[in-house]
């Protein structure tokens, strides 16, 4: 994936998130107390433990951009499996 800001290829990655991944829409700063929008759907497992989902991202440390493909999850042994693919092709 190329980098929105540079246009360089982008380093792929995972996002670990335990909770919830949440995104706040710029008009919610009108308002004195909002919510913020859970991209990863975790709900109510923000409030109780449970196991942490990874995300495919893409990562530009020159530009400090990190894009998540919020809509896919997976357990750790899957990220790890697809983790292990993406070293073996690369080299």
């Amino acid at each position: 994936m190329k980098c929105p800001k540079c246009n360089n290829e982008m380093q792929i990655a995972f996002c670990n998130k335990a909770e919830g991944l949440s995104c706040a829409m710029p008009e919610k700063f009108d308002n004195f107390i909002f919510l913020d929008k859970d991209l990863s759907g975790a709900g109510l497992k923000k409030f109780f433990p449970h196991k942490a989902e990874w995300h495919p991202a893409y990562l530009c440390q020159d530009c400090t951009i990190y894009v998540i493909e919020y809509g896919v999850s997976m357990n750790h042994k899957e990220a790890e499996k697809k983790a292990k693919k993406i070293i073996k092709t690369s080299n």
